[in-house]
């Protein structure tokens, strides 16, 4: 059994005249809120033996503060998930270490959404920044398909802070 957790990276901030887009950095939002994504996740008994991140600035800074939450030794930087089809992201995912039975992917939308999508065949409500969506596979990392994935739960920040939480 696999278990595949997909991550849209965290909130950043706005894109400033000379910053390209794939050097914006998080804001302090996008920063605590993947650490309480990474402790949620920690809680739920997750426990990725890798992070994949795109190249991007405030992806790559999402997988860093997710890792220690998760006590993932190992995050590694794709390209091919920036911006990231759905086919660059089955090509990432069909090429996992077969050893590891967890997984977590970090990018970007449309390509987090896209990617819910081919792997459940239903469209989420909405993809926010730090969203994680999980799922299982019976097979291996390259049998991850449609037709053997089960999608476990989408969540995201909002849903663990109180109502009258002021962002």
């Amino acid at each position: 059994m696999k278990t595949l957790y997909i991550v849209r990276h965290s909130m950043a901030a706005q894109q400033e005249p000379r910053t390209s887009d794939h050097d914006r950095p998080l804001n302090s939002r996008g920063i605590s809120d993947a650490q309480l994504m990474g402790r949620v996740l920690a809680e739920a008994g997750a426990k990725p033996g890798m992070i994949v991140s795109s190249t991007a600035r405030r992806a790559v800074s999402t997988a860093m503060v997710l890792a220690p939450e998760l006590d993932v030794q190992h995050v590694r930087h794709d390209a091919r998930l920036y911006p990231g089809t759905v086919g660059d992201w089955m090509e990432v995912i069909h090429g996992l270490p077969a050893s590891l039975h967890e997984a977590m992917l970090v990018g970007h939308n449309p390509g987090v959404e896209s990617l819910i999508f081919h792997l459940s065949g239903r469209t989420p409500a909405g993809v926010p920044t730090s969203c994680v969506a999980a799922f299982t596979s019976g097979g291996t990392w390259a049998d991850m398909s449609t037709k053997d994935s089960q999608l476990l739960y989408v969540d995201w920040p909002d849903r663990h802070r109180p109502p009258d939480h002021d962002i």
